[in-house]
């Protein structure tokens, strides 16, 4: 089958964890999977797997890459405003956020699926090519982009002859 997948972790978890009280934690990433799942929900993503802090998210049906680009950009959206305005901790939460696309034969072990190419694929970007508070995209679900949405995102980076695309919001400089 041919799915596009969406990878999402918090970065820096494991020092929230020792900073902050279980109960703004649980909190916190109790509002981040509500912004995920809003996002994923009217787009029909689903939840493949989900840990503490983030998980994986597939799309099979129709337009799956623009499906799980536009989740990921919404969540990058709404993350921005929830910082600025809902968020119990000191410092902005800061997720890191990837979309790839690729053939794979679906199981419901959860580890077979970790085995998957393109699972590890999309798990490397969101690692290695993923700074918190963006959405990066591989080549291969750029491809599909028009123009006008290509010109919202930035190369990062180069693997061989594979770049990928970046996605984040900034306050502009006043002026």
């Amino acid at each position: 089958y041919l799915f596009a997948l969406l990878r999402l972790d918090i970065a820096g978890n494991s020092k929230l964890v020792r900073e902050y009280p279980d109960d703004i934690i649980q909190e916190t990433y109790g509002d981040f999977r509500d912004i995920v799942r809003k996002a994923i929900d009217k787009r029909n993503g689903r939840i493949w797997s989900w840990e503490g802090d983030g998980g994986l998210v597939a799309f099979f049906f129709s337009n799956k890459n623009l499906y799980a680009t536009f989740a990921g950009m919404d969540i990058v959206n709404q993350l921005f405003l929830y910082n600025r305005t809902r968020c119990r901790l000191k410092q902005p939460l800061g997720v890191r956020l990837a979309v790839h696309s690729g053939l794979m034969d679906y199981t419901d072990n959860e580890e077979d699926l970790k085995r998957n190419d393109i699972i590890k694929t999309v798990t490397d970007i969101e690692a290695n090519y993923t700074k918190p508070h963006t959405l990066t995209v591989s080549d291969m679900v750029a491809r599909g982009f028009c123009k006008n949405m290509l010109e919202q995102f930035t190369p990062v980076g180069s693997v061989g002859s594979k770049t990928y695309y970046s996605y984040s919001l900034q306050w502009e400089p006043a002026e």
